[in-house]
Order: structure tokens, then sequence, then C-alpha cells
């Protein structure tokens, strides 16, 4: 019997324009434009027409570039790799703090 639930990874990539609407301001993004090539950058601004993402590459010009969702074939979130790792190393040192607190405790 099934729930009719999909998994996460079978499930369809949603519309530029949804996953857009759907990702917090300054998240880092990545566009791949429907003419060719992909622009990875920090999410400034969402409109109807489309997004405002400023370059993260430094060959690219650091001014806000406008990107219509016509020219979007595909608008993706980049993960949050280095808060994940921050937030890994705080519940290790958490976790240490405690067994410290315990073992100093008993003695």
């Amino acid at each position: 019997m099934t729930m009719g639930l999909a998994l996460p990874a079978m499930a369809e990539p949603l519309a530029p324009r949804v996953a857009a609407a759907q990702t917090p301001d300054l998240a880092v993004v990545e566009i791949v434009l429907t003419r060719g090539g992909k622009l990875k950058g920090r999410l400034y601004g969402v409109t109807r027409e489309g997004v405002t993402v400023i370059p993260v590459k430094k060959a690219q010009a650091i001014a806000p570039v406008i990107v219509k969702f016509d020219d979007m074939k595909s608008f993706k979130q980049r993960p949050a790799v280095f808060k994940n790792f921050l937030a890994g190393v705080g519940a290790v040192v958490s976790a240490m703090m405690v067994v410290g607190a315990v073992v100093l405790g008993m003695s």
C-alpha cells in the first residue's frame, strides 16, 4: 500500500519562478541559463519578471545581475556547507564540555 508521497530524490524539480520565490534573500544560488552557462551568486531579490543576483566569483562583475525567468533553465539554492560545518563543530564542543563536566563532577 503506497501513501502517494514522493521521495525527495524522486521529486520533480521546481520551476525557476517557484524555486526563487521559496529561496531566502542572500542565499547562495546557481542559475543555469537557457543560452548556456551558469551564474553563481547570492540572491538579492525576486520580482515577477526575474531575480537579482550578486555574483560570487571574482572574475565576474561585482554589480548585481538581473536574470529574467524566461532566460532560466533551472534555479537551485546551494547548500550552506560552512554553516553546517560550524554547527557540527559546535555540537562536538558542547558534547565534550558535558562529558568533561560529568567526569569532573564524579571525582
